[in-house]
């Protein structure tokens, strides 16, 4: 059981699967930040809190479905990007949870975090209003100034 970290190589050219700490940081030439309460035996996912470190250092961030080999995926070559990770957020939450709850994957200081680290991306403001409006439903929005 383990949770399962790749990046994206240059350019989206190669997949690589660091095994350590210190070949991640390596590989992304900066510090990570790693979960409050690390559990080196699930694998590298299970130390790095990767959505606070693909935030901090602005990367994107894949999160893996049932159907693929990775839980997380980080892109160094793309910006971090609220809105694409809020469209997965019920994803992410699920698997999160259920990797809480089912499987010992998380702690409950790491758990709490995760979910307040989605919670804070949902506050993110959906598509800019063609009509000025900042609530983004236009002249439907107005109706007491008819």
């Amino acid at each position: 059981m383990h949770l399962r970290l790749q990046i994206s190589g240059p350019k989206g050219v190669g997949l690589f699967s660091p095994e350590t700490l210190d070949e991640l940081e390596s590989m992304l030439g900066h510090k990570a930040i790693v979960l409050k309460e690390p559990q080196a035996q699930l694998g590298l996912g299970g130390v790095v809190n990767v959505f606070k470190t693909a935030q901090s250092l602005n990367m994107h961030l894949d999160i893996g479905d049932k159907d693929d080999s990775w839980d997380f995926l980080l892109l160094p070559y793309k910006p971090f990007d609220k809105s694409v990770l809020k469209i997965y957020k019920n994803e992410a939450l699920w698997k999160i949870r259920r990797s809480h709850e089912t499987f010992p994957r998380w702690s409950q200081m790491d758990y709490e975090d995760a979910v307040e680290f989605f919670n804070e991306i949902s506050q993110v403001a959906g598509w800019p209003s063609t009509t000025g409006n900042p609530y983004g439903g236009g002249r439907e929005n107005n109706s007491s100034l008819k």
